[in-house]
């Protein structure tokens, strides 16, 4: 977080930085300082180990799918697992993947508040935000775990083994969520740990209003609540996804619904396997950059429409389409 005119500017999408923020502190702040130190690095090494696996996955992803294309091409065959497996690796790099990109803050959320409010009162927002992120990690790392274990004794057709296997990436991106959400409060300053007691009076409120003001709601009336708290959470600065998952679980909190149908829709969410596609084109964005061929393909398209009226609109077209007929999209 930096001052620019007395105006608190956060940057959402920078990386933490490779050092622990730690400030000096004396007196009854030493404790914290000293478990945020030996917080540090062990969170970093289960960050590389998720890493490792997404990168093992997304690359397994890639061989099955190449492998399954390639035979029904060239053998007129097919691997039946190969939907199964993109739909496990799909898992995989969501919540995995989203633990994640909440510890590197690279996720989108809508952060004007911090540039409204005075400065000394961002930190107690982000404390806020971890709170509530940290709360949302826990029930869907609870109902996640139940929904997984329940189908335990469900074999997998394809793949030959418990659905278990298929369900437990989202248990486990929510318990690092957790870990993460702790670790970010462990590393700021203590006047952080107040916006933990404000998320934690708003999750008391909304529980209380079920028990009180909005008893035997109807469907509808819950998905009001839902909107409401979700707009809420989005004007303070929750980062989009964790809106949607407060949102879902307040709807069906006041919809009388287990929270174990949250689970469900999370899961069913990543089980269409169209949407492998979707790591694969950033995949293949990410290679191209790295490998200088989509600024070579700019360059090259603005030699032909440079000189037109607009080109850079006819540039970005252009560049499109040839994308498009390269990846087939």
């Amino acid at each position: 977080m930096a001052e620019t005119d007395g105006v608190a500017v956060v940057d959402v999408h920078g990386a933490l930085d490779t050092e622990p923020p730690v400030p000096e502190a004396t007196g009854p702040r030493q404790a914290l300082v000293r478990a945020a130190e030996r917080w540090w690095w062990p969170a970093n090494l289960l960050e590389r180990c998720v890493c490792v696996l997404l990168v093992v996955a997304v690359l397994a992803g890639v061989v099955t799918t190449i492998a399954s294309l390639s035979l029904r091409a060239f053998a007129g065959g097919d691997l039946a697992w190969a939907n199964q497996a993109g739909v496990l690796m799909l898992n995989i790099v969501a919540f995995l993947g989203a633990a994640v990109a909440y510890r590197r803050r690279q996720f989108l959320a809508i952060t004007w508040i911090d540039k409204v409010v005075p400065a000394r009162v961002v930190p107690v927002l982000e404390g806020m935000r971890d709170g509530i992120t940290l709360a949302l990690a826990f029930v869907l790392a609870e109902v996640g775990w139940a929904f997984a274990v329940n189908s335990y004794n469900q074999p997998d057709q394809y793949l030959h083994i418990p659905e278990f296997w298929v369900d437990l990436p989202l248990c486990l991106g929510a318990w690092l969520i957790a870990i993460f959400a702790v670790e970010r409060l462990l590393l700021s300053a203590a006047i952080r740990l107040s916006g933990v007691l404000v998320a934690a009076v708003l999750v008391f409120l909304v529980l209380l209003g079920r028990s009180t003001v909005f008893d035997n709601l109807t469907a509808a009336g819950s998905v009001w609540v839902m909107v409401v708290v979700g707009l809420v959470l989005l004007m303070l600065g929750l980062p989009l996804p964790f809106v949607f998952g407060v949102g879902a679980l307040v709807s069906a909190y006041y919809g009388n619904l287990p929270f174990t149908v949250a689970a469900s829709d999370l899961l069913d969410g990543t089980s269409n396997f169209l949407l492998v596609a979707i790591p694969f084109f950033l995949f293949t964005g990410f290679m191209m950059s790295a490998g200088g061929l989509s600024e070579r393909l700019a360059r090259a398209i603005r030699v032909l429409f440079g000189r037109v009226p607009g080109a850079l609109l006819h540039v970005i077209v252009a560049s499109m389409f040839v994308f498009s007929g390269i990846s087939g999209s």
